[in-house]
């Protein structure tokens, strides 16, 4: 069996993982060349990573508040 304290620290670290990709590509949407992307420089990529981070964000404050 897991310890049930452990389950918040897994939570938040994979919204931080999710939190991280939203940054990329956001990065990515803004035309850093990170890898041979196909979103290099499209914004539609920086707006969707925006709306990633913020949700993960989110989530993240709610596991914590739970704890």
């Amino acid at each position: 069996m897991t310890d049930p304290r452990r389950a918040p620290r897994i939570s938040l670290l994979i919204w931080a993982v999710i939190a991280l990709t939203g940054l990329v590509w956001i990065a990515q949407g803004l035309g850093a060349p990170i890898g041979g992307s196909f979103m290099i420089g499209d914004p539609f990529w920086a707006v969707a990573g925006a709306v990633v981070v913020a949700v993960a964000a989110a989530m993240a404050r709610r596991s914590i508040r739970r704890t």
